[in-house]
């Protein structure tokens, strides 16, 4: 048989216990009262179900899953991310997104900063930097610049035609405002309206990576003798481009190949670059020296018969070469005074122009022939029928590569006969 005995219950507690028994009644309502509290709350090492998180007063962060693009997939489509920000602004949003492949191969992400500050619809800074992007979600989607209108800012986002791929989103701001009540607001909704021309440029990363890149502003080096190296990942092929220059002097820009210097260009333009025998010279001096060597060779083209100009190419020069005739140039003419020549006087007689240089000349006046070089006088020995001699010839060069000869004929004196007009003088030519 059970024990029958006194029953303790509270009625029958002294006071003491009765103190105690109703503080331990106090704890366990206030632990009933905290336990949904500590259910929702972050834990280590669980799945937390939260989408947003603050990090003191400036700095929140909320994510979201989109995918209610358009059922058509062969179209663009876009949405907007809308942060209600009020009329002053002032930080850094910092979008981070990600995909995978789905119709289309969205996969990998970016992570993009947006630096703004804005006054109403004053707009004092407003910058995009990708810090990250991969190739495939940079054919799939394209996010473009932050939009700031007087009390809210956006941020559109275009899918590609045949892509219909969830996107992960994550908006984080740090603020020099009060931020969570701005990201807890953030809305993203679908509109297709947003303007976006396709096929786009795919979105790159706004730095240059070890493994390449393309830069789309001024790359500064800002030192003094600053090079920029270009080599071989052996190291034994290199090239060197050096601004040879500080704040005091400047001696040129400078491109070295594996340790020598190749070429200069100096401070006041010029170029100059080595030759076989290793010095640098000035380009503007080669281009002098080519000049002057085409002008006489052009001059001696033409003294050949054949017209050249002195900036011809070296093709025309070539082919005027080859249109040099072979042999001795010669020519005939029949000469006559066109006035009388008085005893004791001279005439002259000019030929017809040629196109190649005298050199000498076979004359016969009045049937007898005379011998003689061009230029200088010729002895009263050759006179003709005692009565008239060549006293001289003279070489005029008319230009163009034409040359004339006129002969000067004297009349002996003593003999008081004149040359009439007609009085011939026949002459052979030769260059």
């Amino acid at each position: 048989m059970a024990y029958q005995g006194n029953q303790i219950n509270y009625n029958n507690l002294n006071d003491e216990l009765k103190v105690k028994v109703d503080k331990a009644e106090g704890v366990e309502s206030q632990v009933s009262a905290l336990s949904s509290k500590v259910d929702n709350s972050w834990q280590k090492g669980v799945y937390n179900d939260t989408d947003i998180i603050n990090l003191g007063y400036s700095s929140a962060s909320k994510v979201f899953r989109f995918h209610e693009w358009d059922d058509d997939n062969s179209k663009l489509d876009s949405l907007y991310i809308d942060i209600l920000v009020g009329r002053a602004f002032s930080g850094l949003i910092k979008l981070t997104l990600a995909s995978d492949y789905h119709i289309g191969n969205a996969m990998g992400g970016t992570e993009i900063v947006y630096n703004v500050a804005k006054v109403g619809e004053d707009v004092f800074l407003n910058t995009m930097t990708i810090n990250n992007i991969s190739p495939d979600f940079a054919k799939c989607f394209y996010v473009k610049p932050l939009v700031s209108e007087a009390s809210r800012l956006y941020i559109p986002i275009t899918k590609a035609p045949n892509t219909r791929n969830p996107i992960n989103i994550k908006v984080e701001i740090f603020s020099a405002y009060a931020t969570f009540d701005v990201v807890n607001e953030i809305t993203i909704a679908r509109d297709p309206m947003i303007s976006q021309p396709h096929p786009w440029t795919p979105q790159t990363s706004s730095f240059m990576a070890r493994t390449g890149g393309t830069m789309t502003g001024d790359l500064v080096i800002e030192k003094g003798i600053p090079n920029l190296y270009l080599r071989t990942p052996n190291k034994q092929h290199e090239a060197i481009f050096r601004l040879n220059a500080s704040n005091e002097n400047d001696f040129g820009l400078d491109l070295y190949r594996n340790g020598s210097i190749a070429s200069r260009v100096d401070k006041n333009g010029y170029t100059f670059v080595k030759g076989l025998d290793g010095d640098l010279f000035n380009l503007a001096d080669l281009k002098s020296s080519v000049s002057n060597g085409k002008a006489q060779v052009a001059s001696a083209i033409t003294g050949k018969g054949v017209q050249t100009a002195s900036d011809a190419t070296f093709d025309t020069m070539a082919n005027n070469i080859r249109a040099i005739p072979t042999g001795v140039p010669k020519v005939e003419f029949d000469l006559q005074l066109s006035s009388v020549v008085p005893d004791g006087s001279a005439g002259n007689i000019t030929t017809p122009a040629m196109n190649f240089q005298p050199l000498n000349a076979s004359n016969t006046m009045i049937g007898t022939t005379i011998f003689r070089g061009m230029g200088g006088d010729i002895s009263q020995s050759n006179a003709i029928n005692g009565v008239a001699y060549i006293e001289k010839c003279t070489i005029n060069n008319i230009g163009n590569g034409n040359y004339t000869v006129t002969f000067t004929i004297r009349n002996k004196t003593g003999f008081g006969v004149s040359l009439p007009v007609g009085t011939s003088l026949r002459t052979t030519i030769t260059g």
